[in-house]
């Protein structure tokens, strides 16, 4: 017989014997503790002489007494009580069959009847079992068992969560018992007791090597928030048992009420479940709990950068407090975060009245864990700052171990104002946080995701979170993980909350375009996927020749939006060298107003206005405390603003040797630290850097006839000889120019015209320019020393000038058409 069907024969009587006399030994383990914690009669022991609220008079001590030893007789008589009808009941239990078949022999047929039924529930529940039907279901058919498990909700379940419907067929060649087979292991792999129908999910997709490993990471995703959406009943194998826990159960701490007016009181929120669960950072909270929980005076400073999760830590030891602590020194302590501005709102002389009364209120009360944000703060007052009264008042106290603090500070904050007073920093206990990694922010995100499914009533996909987690890490730099990811991940699901129910990757991508500018999808729109495939082609139509560098930065550009671009690193960056009005400066604009945009999307810096060393904080700004300050850097701040953008250097090698030093780092780093300690993130920049070395003699070797290619080597060889090899070798490619011809002069004129062509149109003036005219602006406005520069400023000067005269004068009007010769300039 089955071994399966022998354990359901044997269910009943092994769980009357075996498994119900376990089930009450936990049981009775579990309901004394809650009693004695609800109680409190052993606290009630530990301080039976030790007056109420310090009431240290002789009827305070005597009510104390009689208090404490009231409650220590009520509470043990009602664990007595309990334990009595503990006993009786398993007693009772044990012995009811034997009982029942002394005194009434017929009861045997009842005993057996219950038995018959109990075996045959458990049967019935056996043959209920999904996988099994989904077995008897497929006749040996691996596609047709692929289609009942396509079927199964639990199935559909993950697949939604990895956010795929189609499910490739499975191979011909396929048995039911290999996918079984992988089933099992996979069971095995993520610990569970019985086969599942996502195990077969996962096996099904693990012969297809089809999101295998999402599909994992999915289920226990999915695990976990069944896990986190229970909360397990006294008698249940999940359920915890805690040391007392609570607030002045000892009723010997004292009222604070100048305190509470400045302070919001953690231990109380987190009584009421107003502080969320604490997922992730569970080894640093280990650690501040053993640190504040010995007996002594110890003082913890916890050390992280904005969103590492220093608030949370600090929240989180308040629900720790509250379900009870191993630690007695931490037991019943109040964990109170003083409200900087609320303490020091008013008159200097009532801010020192109030911080009086609050320290005596903190001594007496003995109970009080002080918790301080952004200590640094107070440190780096200004004497003539009332916060430099707190620090002031509070250090002393501090030192000689009076109270518990518990501070937070950055790292900066730590090694500038905390460190260098060697006393004050002595005092902490110090407690490092660093960013978390992206294993650690995951998990974190995970329990936010649950949180907000369960308050808006969305849901939200595994690819979602872990791709949230993904991006703010790549994309969010002015904060940290894991506070960058849960906040891009909240103001997705606000967002898709009011319009829809799941929150998918495709909508969290959004989120990052909407709030970086940054294209952070692989091109999959039509109107995207033809820009990049015609992108040379939309480039020439403001760029005449210069093929090589029109085809270099259109293959850059293909490879960053397709996931090519190596990350951290910019999407490109070149140097441009050539000679005047060839075009280097136009080919930037192009690509700004073609892909990135606008023009508007282009930071040009005219290099030869940083040439000094004190251009550097034009650049990056210039530090806290230095005029201008607030104003950022030039550069930093306007990639900070719009980090999808063009950088363009203008004639480079112009700057200050440095200023090179900075470029270098942005080249190789693809971020830079601004004057205020801030890093911006340019790994979403194509960088264009323009020099005018070698174009003399590349000039005149085109007037000789000499070789292009010759001419090219020599303009390199030139570069070498002005620019540090360490700081040509990071830029993508070098492109030489050429110097134009006398055809493609005539091509640019043509461009420049057709302008005036578009804006005349829009007056309805229809007007078109003759050969002769194009020529003789090709001729006059070329200079191979300035390029087309002149050109520019000649249809401005003299061709637009005349229409604009011929408009005044009425001699275009509407509705007509003009032809205009090289008469129309004389």
């Amino acid at each position: 017989m089955d071994s399966d069907y022998i354990a359901d024969l044997l269910h009943f009587p092994r769980f009357w014997y075996i498994n119900a006399p376990r089930w009450w030994w936990r049981f009775t383990k579990r309901l004394l503790t809650n009693l004695d914690n609800q109680l409190a009669v052993r606290v009630m022991l530990r301080f039976w002489l030790v007056p109420v609220w310090q009431d240290k008079t002789v009827i305070g001590r005597g009510l104390s007494l009689i208090f404490r030893t009231s409650r220590i007789i009520i509470g043990g008589a009602v664990i007595f009580a309990a334990v009595i009808a503990e006993l009786f009941w398993i007693i009772v239990w044990l012995m009811l069959p034997i009982l029942l078949l002394l005194s009434v022999p017929s009861a045997i047929l009842v005993l057996l009847l219950l038995w018959v039924i109990d075996a045959s529930l458990q049967v019935a529940g056996r043959l209920r079992d999904p996988v099994r039907l989904a077995l008897i279901e497929a006749k040996a058919d691996a596609n047709r068992l692929q289609a009942e498990v396509l079927k199964h909700p639990d199935a559909q379940l993950v697949l939604k969560l990895i956010e795929k419907t189609d499910v490739p067929s499975l191979p011909l060649n396929l048995t039911i018992d290999q996918l079984v087979s992988k089933a099992k292991q996979v069971k095995l792999d993520v610990g569970d007791e019985t086969l599942r129908m996502e195990h077969l999910l996962i096996a099904i997709l693990a012969q297809q090597k089809f999101h295998e490993a999402d599909a994992i990471e999915a289920y226990a995703f999915l695990k976990k928030k069944r896990r986190w959406g229970r909360h397990p009943w006294i008698w249940e194998d999940d359920y915890a048992i805690r040391p007392i826990g609570g607030v002045n159960r000892a009723w010997t701490g004292l009222m604070t009420p100048e305190l509470n007016k400045v302070s919001t009181d953690l231990t109380a929120l987190a009584a009421r479940g107003k502080i969320p669960e604490l997922i992730g950072r569970q080894k640093e909270v280990e650690e501040i709990v053993r640190i504040l929980g010995r007996e002594g005076r110890e003082n913890v400073l916890i050390i992280g950068e904005p969103g590492t999760g220093k608030t949370t830590i600090v929240e989180a030891l308040a629900n720790e407090i509250i379900r009870g602590t191993e630690f007695s020194g931490l037991r019943f302590k109040r964990l109170m975060a003083l409200d900087i501005a609320a303490l020091t709102a008013g008159s200097m002389g009532k801010v020192k009245e109030r911080i009086v009364k609050i320290i005596d209120e903190i001594r007496e009360a003995g109970n009080i864990i002080l918790v301080i944000d952004e200590i640094h703060s107070l440190v780096a007052a200004d004497e003539s700052q009332t916060t430099s009264v707190v620090f002031s008042a509070f250090e002393p106290h501090l030192n000689a171990g009076e109270f518990q603090f518990i501070a937070t500070t950055t790292p900066g904050g730590n090694k500038r104002f905390i460190e260098p007073s060697e006393a004050f920093s002595r005092t902490f206990r110090q407690i490092s946080l660093p960013e978390a990694n992206v294993a650690e922010a995951q998990e974190i995100a995970e329990g936010k995701a649950f949180e907000l499914e369960q308050a808006l009533g969305v849901s939200i996909t595994y690819n979602a979170v872990k791709l949230a987690v993904e991006l703010a890490r790549r994309y969010i730099h002015d904060r940290f993980l894991p506070d960058s990811a849960i906040d891009l991940l909240e103001e997705t699901v606000n967002k898709i909350a009011k319009t829809g129910k799941t929150v998918t990757a495709q909508a969290v991508e959004e989120m990052v375009t909407e709030k970086t500018k940054i294209p952070v999808r692989a091109a999959d729109s039509n109107k995207e996927k033809t820009i990049l495939l015609n992108l040379e082609k939309a480039l020439h139509k403001r760029i005449v020749g210069q093929d090589d560098a029109v085809t270099a930065l259109s293959d850059a550009l293909r490879r960053a939006r397709t996931g090519f671009a190596e990350e951290g690193k910019l999407l490109a960056s070149f140097l441009f060298a050539g000679p005047t009005g060839v075009g280097k400066t136009e080919t930037a604009k192009a690509l700004a107003e073609v892909y990135f945009g606008s023009q508007k999307s282009m930071v040009r810096l005219d290099m030869s206005e940083y040439q000094t060393q004190e251009s550097i904080n034009r650049l990056i700004g210039p530090p806290p405390g230095k005029p201008g300050h607030e104003l950022g850097g030039q550069l930093t701040e306007a990639v900070r603003r719009r980090p999808f953008t063009v950088i363009l250097l203008d004639e480079i090698e112009k700057a200050d040797i440095r200023i090179m030093d900075v470029f270098l780092q942005l080249l190789d780093d693809a971020r830079l630290t601004d004057g205020t300690g801030r890093t911006v993130d340019f790994s979403n920049t194509i960088v264009i850097a323009t020099s005018n070395v070698g174009t003399k003699s590349l000039l005149e070797g085109t007037e000789k006839g000499d070789a292009f290619e010759q001419l090219k080597d020599g303009v390199v060889n030139a570069l070498r000889e002005n620019f540090r090899p360490e700081f040509l070798n990071r830029f993508s490619g070098i492109i030489v120019y050429k110097p134009l011809t006398q055809e493609q002069v005539k091509e640019i004129a043509k461009l420049l015209l057709n302008s005036l062509i578009e804006k005349m149109g829009k007056k309805e003036i229809t007007i078109e320019f003759s050969d002769e005219l194009i020529d003789h602006l090709a001729k006059k406005g070329y200079n191979p020393l300035w390029g087309v520069r002149e050109l520019r400023r000649i249809v401005s000067d003299e061709v637009e000038e005349k229409i604009a005269q011929k408009l005044l004068e009425e001699k275009m009007k509407p509705g007509q058409k003009y032809t205009l010769t090289a008469e129309f300039l004389s």
